[in-house]
């Protein structure tokens, strides 16, 4: 009997252990939203956007620093990418996610050259479930950046 009620208990706690780590695993908002669809279309180039400041930023080599920007192009709010001391054939683009960062799809990837250092404009979201970060990887590297999401 002993044995029978020990294994019980050793079954409890673990079942107990279990419901106390899995919810402390899982996102609040990602546990009750339902995943938003995003897309790459209706991109702009934010070059007259206003209003504009930076959400997230990455350290790059060579003094170059990855920019995740955000701005208004008209009434509407939209996030871009950019590097600063950006080099002709650095590559750039900006990831979008409806899933709170769970899964990404990647837009605007191009190369840079003297006359742009960043990248078209994606509408942003009052949603929790989208999320945008900046990506580049440096002319000759093999490694890329990336900034922090930002929601």
């Amino acid at each position: 009997m002993k044995t029978t009620i020990a294994k019980s208990a050793a079954l409890s706690i673990a079942a107990v252990g279990s419901l106390l780590v899995v919810p402390a695993a899982v996102h609040a908002s990602q546990a009750s939203a339902a995943a938003v669809p995003v897309s790459c279309a209706g991109m702009v180039n934010p070059v007259n956007a206003t209003g504009t400041a930076t959400a997230k930023s990455a350290a790059m080599p060579n003094g170059q620093t990855l920019e995740l920007r955000y701005g208004r192009v008209g009434s509407t709010q939209y996030a871009w990418s950019r590097i600063l001391n950006s080099r002709n054939g650095d590559r750039l683009w900006i990831d979008i996610s409806g899933t709170g960062g769970s899964s990404w799809t990647q837009c605007d990837l191009r190369t840079l050259n003297s006359a742009r250092n960043y990248g078209n404009a994606l509408k942003t979201s009052s949603s929790s479930q989208v999320c945008m970060r900046a990506g580049a990887r440096p002319a000759g590297a093999s490694s890329s950046y990336l900034t922090d999401w930002w929601c």
